[in-house]
Parts: structure tokens; sequence; C-alpha cells
């Protein structure tokens, strides 16, 4: 565990953990995401229908949420493009109140089910979109930047949020008094105070996990994917591919280019591919390869770009690049290591670690052990397919 930024370029000192082999394939685009992701845990949904059935399944039965232009909007969005749709959707919910403030003006509705907003929102506003609600005791805010770009300055935040990383690698805990009392002083708007609070959810929750207080770090991981959705920044885009990997919520990955060090676990995870050009794997061959570059450490970017990776999901990375150099000495030196890592009774971490498995079996025609492990997926929400369907071919 330690410190990993999204590109390749910052992690060339840590050649020996996480840069072990010399190319992964560049594998087909992945298909086109499904049309909305959950706004509570990120995971993917090809409908309305379906993204709201399993919202009222899993996490419970009263929730309100944006959707506009197909993108879910739990707390806080920006739209560089025109805004064509923009609804308030209640879940478990006859109706609320909403308050819509677009520049000095304010309007007060009740909303019923399912309502576009712009019905309420001047043509071709440019400005900040405030939406409060109200139900019951409880209430929610959500803002919105209409075709502009908000004030947002990453040199001072990063710093801060560079520091608390730092803390965690060195497994000293945070000052989380000083964290906030600084980002009350430095965040000049809502976007740049939820940027620092979505690294303190990070932080915290990574923190908690090493007190092995499971329950409330799974909470604030959570949190973390959800305010970090808006940032484009080298820091939050890692710290979501961490999280992705980390919560088994896959979509951030499906955006990795070849010069992400996340590229091979979008091969994984999103594609699900499992060929190679080499002896072992038919299928066709890869048209080209990605060359990992190597050198000596970079002062200038050992540090400066950095976010914490727990150990368990850095080991993934290295099994990952492992898999598809099969360079087998190392994939089964690390699957027994994650076998024994303190985080491998975690359910995410123990799916992953058994569609690893159960993969390394397939390529090394093992078709006896792919076959038990896959067993024990047979169910999954998201491996089940792959594991029905090598179990039904006989």
């Amino acid at each position: 565990m330690g410190l990993l930024s999204d590109t390749l370029e910052d992690n060339r000192e840590r050649v020996g953990k996480v840069e072990m082999v010399e190319y992964v394939p560049i594998e087909l685009p992945p298909a086109p995401p499904p049309e909305v992701s959950c706004p509570v845990c990120d995971r993917v949904f090809g409908s309305d229908l379906s993204l709201n059935n399993h919202i009222a399944r899993d996490h419970g039965q009263e929730h309100v949420y944006i959707k506009a232009n197909g993108r879910v909007v739990r707390s806080t969005e920006v739209f560089r493009e025109k805004v064509l749709q923009c609804d308030l959707i209640l879940l478990g919910l006859d109706r609320v109140t909403a308050t819509i403030q677009t520049g000095t003006h304010r309007k007060q509705c009740v909303i019923d089910a399912k309502t576009s907003l712009l019905e309420h929102i001047p043509a071709d506003y440019v400005g900040e979109v405030h939406v409060a609600v109200t139900h019951g005791r409880t209430g929610q805010h959500f803002l919105m930047y209409f075709n502009t770009e908000p004030p947002f300055s990453t040199r001072e935040l990063n710093r801060l949020v560079i520091a608390l990383q730092e803390c965690l690698e060195q497994g000293t805990e945070p000052d989380w008094a000083t964290y906030q009392r600084r980002e009350r002083e430095i965040a000049r708007n809502r976007l740049e105070k939820q940027y620092l609070d979505a690294f303190f959810e990070y932080s915290l929750g990574f923190c908690l996990e090493k007190q092995e207080r499971w329950r409330e770090s799974g909470t604030h991981l959570e949190t973390a994917m959800q305010f970090l959705r808006p940032y484009g920044t080298l820091l939050a885009r890692t710290a979501r591919r961490v999280l992705a990997i980390r919560m088994n919520c896959f979509t951030p990955l499906s955006q990795c280019q070849p010069s992400s060090v996340f590229y091979p676990a979008r091969t994984f995870f999103v594609n699900g591919n499992l060929t190679l050009p080499d002896k072992l794997c038919d299928g066709p061959a890869a048209p080209d390869d990605v060359r990992f570059r190597k050198g000596p450490p970079d002062a200038l970017a050992t540090r400066d770009q950095r976010v914490y990776i727990d150990g368990f999901t850095e080991l993934v990375l290295v099994a990952i690049r492992a898999f598809y150099a099969r360079d087998y000495v190392t994939l089964t030196g690390t699957l027994e290591t994650l076998e024994r890592h303190p985080l491998a009774t975690d359910t995410n971490n123990e799916d992953k670690l058994l569609l690893l498995k159960a993969r390394c079996a397939r390529v090394r025609r093992d078709r006896t052990t792919a076959r038990k492990t896959y067993e024990r997926l047979l169910y999954h929400p998201i491996f089940g397919q792959e594991a029905q369907e090598f179990c039904n071919d006989r």
C-alpha cells in the first residue's frame, strides 16, 4: 500500500510493485456504458426502472435525486453542454417541497413522482442552479452549474489533499481537525468544499479500514465516490479508480486510456477479455501493445499527484498485470498473498479474488479448478453471467 497516480509516468519509481510487466494488450474499446449509474453506490443500469428497483431494494425506500442529460446528480454537477433534460425523481415518497433558485430568482413548488425542473428554469440559463428539497424532517441540496465553469483552483486544494494522503501512507493518524480548519479557510465555493470533503471521506474511510472498522469504512468510501464524480483532476480521477476496484463499481475504469496505470484493470473488469496473442490462448492477436515506460525516479513527479491505495487493491493491480503477461510465477505468488491478506475477508475483495483465480485457471486450461471457482460466483450480480456461461459450457 502507498501512494499511486493514474498516470504511468508518475509511478516510475515503483517498478517492482505496480509496473511488473512489459506490456498490456490494447483491447477493443468498451461498449457504451449503460444509461444511468446509481447515485449511492455507482453501479450502472440500462434503464430508469432497473436503477429505481435497485435503489429501493438495496438502499432503502426513500430517495430523491436529479437526472440531467442522462447523468444522475446526487449533490453537485457541472454541465459544460446545454442541459436538455433535468428531472427531479422521487422514490418511496409521494411529494416533496422544492425551492429552485437561479441567480436572484427563487421559486418554491410542490413536486411529485418525476418532474422536469426545466419548466422552472429560464431557457438558455447560464449560471448556478440551486435546488433545495425538503421531505418530512430531512432535506437535500443540489447544486448544478449550467454552461459555466465555476471558480476552481487546484494548487492549494491539492496541497492539502496530498498532505492527508501522505499521512495514510506513513501509517500516522491524520490531523482531521487541522484539515477541516484549512478547508474552511481556502474553499471559496461549494465545489471546492466538496472536493476537499471528498478526500476527507476517502482518507477517513481507508483510515477506519486499517482499524478494521469495516462498516464505518464502507460508508465513508461510498460518500467519497459520490462526492468525487464532478471532478476531472488527476487526484480525483485516481481516487475514483482506486474506489472502483475497491468497491467493485467498475464504471469509472471504462474511460481509462493506455497511459493509465488502471488500463489493465479496465481490460480485465470492464472488457472481461481473457485472450492474448500467445500460445496459451485462442483468439485473434491484439493489434499492438502498450510499452510501460521505465526509468529512474523523477524527483518532480514522485509524490505530487498521488493518492493512497490500500494494499489489497494494489496487489490486485499487480496480479492483473501478471495475468496479461502470463507471468504465472508472479501471478501465483500474488494470489497466495492476496488470500492471506487481512482485507481478503471483505466480500468485494473475496469476489475479485475468486474471479482472478477462475480466469487464471481458464487460461492455464485447468477447467476443473475454473469450474469449482466459478461455482462460487454463479449468482454474483456482476460476475455471475460469466460464471454461468462457463459452467453451462459442456
